[in-house]
């Protein structure tokens, strides 16, 4: 991982980003054992079935909206 500097214009984002399953944000690090927003723990096969959780739901939903317009 590279370091930053406030003075640089670098990207936070660019680390693998998970779904917090405590408070729902969106940019808790996937590996990180705490969420940096609510400071509560995550197990990591909590954190992996949250992931997986979510983004079965996303797919799911989406592939539903898309058959519903085009039929």
């Amino acid at each position: 991982m590279v370091g930053c500097d406030a003075a640089t214009n670098c990207d936070d984002r660019s680390f693998i980003m998970a779904i917090c399953p405590n408070c729902h944000t969106m940019d808790k690090g996937f590996f990180a054992p705490k969420c940096h927003s609510c400071n509560t723990e995550v197990g990591f096969i909590e954190q992996c079935l949250t992931s997986l959780v979510w983004w079965t739901t996303t797919i799911v939903v989406g592939y539903i909206i898309l058959r519903l317009i085009f039929g």
